[in-house]
């Protein structure tokens, strides 16, 4: 149950020669594997995403000539926040067209959310990720304090809140804290905007001040 609980974003990075039908197939691929693996989500901490090679690009003497392209898609999820890599893995993908751009989309077309290696890499990531969470749920709360700390509230909340629900010990103590770190936010714009308002009433800058108070 908790390992259902993880969502994952599905991007594509800028893959040189790689045409736009080739992409929005790439992305529809593993959008589907996320989503077949109830992982899908339009604005997750976790990402999935690939790198993209050419093996072999070969013409084949037809009429008319065929293009045939042999790629390999190595697919990775990761922490898109500590750039850490959970899961990977790499697929031999072969496909043929009219011309080079369907040669490619068919290869893509391939990719499949039942292949046997796909399956085991969306649970080594899922199992790593919840790892994750379960053993260094006190170093992301200390984290989030630090943050605080220098007065960056707003990467304080955001490193808390996008705890996942995988683990609820963490998860609970996150969504307590940035309650926490909420207030303190406010009290510090609070305590700012009566700075500047006592600036502005000193230059009998009257409006600004009331400005400043209204913003409380």
């Amino acid at each position: 149950d908790d390992i259902g609980r993880i969502a994952i974003k599905t991007i594509v990075p800028n893959i040189p020669n790689m045409p736009s039908g080739a992409e929005r197939m790439l992305l529809t691929r593993m959008t589907q594997i996320a989503s077949k693996n109830g992982l899908g989500s339009y604005g997750s901490r976790f990402i999935m995403y690939p790198r993209v090679d050419i093996l072999t690009q070969d013409v084949i003497p037809s009429a008319p000539p065929k293009h045939a392209y042999t790629i390999n898609v190595s697919l990775r999820i990761a922490d898109n926040m500590t750039k850490t890599i959970y899961a990977t893995t790499d697929l031999t993908l072969k496909g043929v067209g009219n011309n080079e751009t369907k040669a490619y989309i068919s290869a893509l077309k391939t990719l499949s959310h039942k292949h046997r290696d796909v399956r085991g890499f969306v649970d080594e990531g899922k199992k790593k990720i919840v790892e994750y969470y379960n053993s260094d749920c006190d170093f992301i709360i200390k984290e989030a304090k630090t943050l605080a700390a220098n007065k960056e509230f707003d990467a304080a909340i955001y490193t808390l809140i996008t705890i996942p629900r995988i683990s609820k010990e963490c998860f609970n103590r996150g969504q307590d804290m940035a309650i926490e770190v909420y207030k303190q936010k406010m009290e510090n714009e609070c305590m700012q905007n009566i700075a500047d308002a006592k600036s502005a009433k000193a230059q009998d800058e009257y409006d600004l001040a009331a400005s400043y108070l209204s913003a409380i």
